[in-house]
């Protein structure tokens, strides 16, 4: 679902998301029909090779399961496909609920408490807007705790710096950058 995303992104052709398209259903479907508590629990790399951090798989399971059904409800709009873009729209939403019951309490906590878990639960908008900030502070505040180091694997990484700066961290993202022992 991600990368013919990020292709017609890149090019502007419909072509490689048409394509692909009904693969696409038939794997968010098959997803879907294997979680129907919208939690996923299974297996899975999770972050791949943290620094001194461990992001639980079912965070990062469940985050890119709610993303695949957000980037379906998109792709279904651009292809006019009006009712798919409900459906898929109307899941992302589940998900999120349904992520949000399990992994993030009342002060913007998220389970795995690591810097990958904010950094999926704010990037891919599947926290509330009263617990948006809080989980940004959390961030940061791990962050801090860590010496301005990252911690996060290949799934945080990408995420990490346009998400401070997104969430009024620049000073922090900056000094991420000038960390001597892991040099972002």
């Amino acid at each position: 679902i991600i990368i013919p995303w990020v292709l017609y992104n890149f090019y502007g052709d419909k072509k490689v998301i048409s394509d692909h398209y009904d693969m696409m259903l038939k794997w968010q479907d098959y997803i879907t029909g294997k979680n129907p508590d919208l939690i996923c629990e299974d297996g899975g790399f999770g972050d791949w090779l943290e620094v001194h951090a461990h992001t639980p798989s079912d965070v990062v399971n469940t985050a890119y399961f709610a993303y695949g059904a957000y980037l379906i409800s998109k792709i279904s709009g651009i292809l006019g496909k009006r009712e798919n873009e409900q459906k898929y729209k109307k899941l992302f939403e589940s998900i999120k609920a349904a992520f949000q019951k399990k992994f993030v309490d009342e002060n913007g906590v998220i389970y795995g408490n690591t810097q990958t878990c904010y950094l999926l639960a704010l990037k891919l908008s599947l926290i509330d807007e009263e617990r948006k900030q809080r989980a940004a502070e959390n961030l940061v505040k791990l962050i801090a705790e860590n010496n301005y180091r990252l911690t996060t694997g290949f799934i945080g990484v990408s995420f990490l710096l346009p998400t401070l700066c997104d969430y009024g961290y620049p000073d922090v993202a900056y000094k991420l950058l000038e960390s001597e022992e892991y040099p972002s």
